[in-house]
């Protein structure tokens, strides 16, 4: 336990400060640099790459020397994960003029469920080391439907034309802090601890990490995954990502609650010339302060600040919206502990969504456009109840109101059947009690709960949250 939040503080003690080093070296990247500058930024920006990366290696093995480590289990698209794989690494094999290339036989299933960020993570370490160790040909990553027919049980190799291990080598490559030869780590770089996280974390997929290698020759490292089979709702459809496209131009007012002046002004600068009004507040009680200013159209809120933390804040803001009936601001959590536990503590909290640092300027648009909800949009709507149930609609919209934190704190514990139960009872009254918009809702609560996908079930609270809210009904007509 002592050790857990050992690695937790120093977690957010290292990242931050690196968020601010990354962040600025990419707002500089967009300057006016000569070639002599942009050489110098590019080592610079390598530098804290590898820096975080093995900071990231270090946490994830002490998370699963600890047991901690636990996979998702989300709706995801194999084809989708293995291109963003690829594309992780193609800058990489572009610099070496190496030809990198991805193959997905035909029969392969893509819809599955599983733990798409971990798959991501063993497929980016072996292109990773496949292009470390190829000074010249080709890196091929292939995906194809497992020889036994199970449904969900996926193949995977990545292939190159690198240096070669030596068969005296091969048993050792996958231990802790081990690589094949001790000058690999002069020449090469790499601290050996990639290879042996990828082999435990295919471990926990359910499968086995092999290696084939031919001295001068290349490499090939194979391991099957184990996944569920998932439905052909496609990964990106607007019900899994209700973003506000339309607001993405438009000035928003965003609190930032964030203790870090380097972090406050990188945030700041890439927000440059965007037409938003940006509010910070160093602590949560201040957060809090201009929370009861002004509507904020977001809430950007770092979760370990001195003073009053987010945790903190966001709770308050929370019962704040509550007691005064107003509908609640979209929050999102910033935070340098990446873990599942800091993520589901932010959302019982009542956050919305959390973005990992470091934080890109990307990262930052996608989530404003995400999130971001003009106060002015979360108003009341007047709804009319049919006839003869004017008594009764009250009550249920008070029903509806006191499950959403039971709801929230179903989602954060994976305890997806009773969600499961809830939405399809919201789906079936909805629209007898005159809220057709409810049923809608329900649905979509209930399908996301059927394929596990807490994320997507996050955002769609959210909605239902923020729709239960701006219901005001109509008096009825004086005769």
């Amino acid at each position: 336990r002592e050790k857990d939040r050992f690695l937790a503080t120093m977690s957010h003690e290292i990242r931050t400060p690196l968020n601010a080093i990354l962040g600025l070296a990419d707002v500089l990247r967009e300057s006016q640099l000569d070639a002599d500058q942009l050489a110098y930024l590019r080592v610079f920006r390598r530098a804290g790459a590898n820096l975080m990366t093995l900071i990231n290696d270090i946490l994830d093995l002490s998370k699963i020397e600890s047991g901690h480590l636990e996979l998702e289990r989300v709706q995801f698209n194999l084809k989708e994960v293995v291109e963003q794989a690829a594309e992780v690494i193609r800058p990489k094999a572009c610099e070496k003029s190496i030809e990198l290339s991805v193959k997905i036989a035909p029969t392969t299933e893509t819809a599955l469920t599983g733990d798409p960020t971990r798959l991501r993570q063993v497929l980016i370490n072996l292109l990773g080391n496949a292009v470390k160790f190829t000074d010249k040909g080709q890196i091929t990553l292939n995906a194809r439907k497992h020889s036994s027919a199970q449904p969900g049980y996926i193949d995977f190799s990545v292939s190159d034309t690198g240096i070669g291990i030596p068969a005296d080598k091969l048993a050792a490559i996958f231990r802790d802090f081990t690589q094949a030869d001790s000058s690999i780590s002069r020449r090469y770089g790499g601290t050996g601890l990639g290879l042996g996280i990828s082999r435990r974390l295919v471990e926990l997929m359910g499968g086995r990490l092999t290696v084939s290698s031919t001295l001068g020759q290349g490499s090939t490292f194979s391991f099957t995954a184990i996944f569920e089979p998932g439905s052909s709702i496609e990964p990106n459809s607007s019900e899994s990502h209700p973003a506000n496209e339309s607001y993405r131009d438009a000035p928003l007012r965003i609190l930032i609650a964030e203790d870090s002046p380097d972090n406050r002004m990188l945030l700041q600068l890439y927000m440059k010339g965007a037409p938003h009004r940006l509010i910070f507040a160093v602590d949560g009680r201040r957060a809090i302060e201009e929370f009861e200013r002004e509507r904020f159209d977001l809430i950007l809120m770092d979760m370990q600040m001195p003073g009053m933390d987010g945790l903190t804040a966001t709770r308050k803001i929370r019962e704040i919206e509550r007691d005064r009936n107003l509908s609640p601001v979209p929050i999102v959590a910033l935070t340098a502990n990446a873990r599942k536990e800091d993520v589901d503590s932010s959302l019982f909290a009542g956050c919305n969504g959390h973005l990992s640092k470091p934080i890109s300027k990307q990262m930052l648009i996608k989530t404003i456009e995400e999130y971001a909800t003009p106060a002015e949009d979360r108003e009341s709507i007047e709804i009319t109840s049919p006839e003869g149930l004017e008594d009764l609609v009250p009550e249920y919209l008070a029903g509806r109101k006191d499950e959403l934190p039971l709801l929230a704190a179903y989602i954060a514990a994976s305890d997806f059947a009773p969600v499961q139960a809830i939405a399809h009872n919201l789906k079936g009254t909805g629209t007898s009690f005159g809220f057709e918009e409810l049923s809608r809702l329900g649905a979509a609560l209930e399908r996301s709960a059927k394929q596990a996908d807490a994320a997507t079930l996050t955002k769609q609270l959210n909605a239902l949250e923020t729709y239960l809210n701006k219901i005001k009904l109509a008096q009825p007509a004086l005769t």
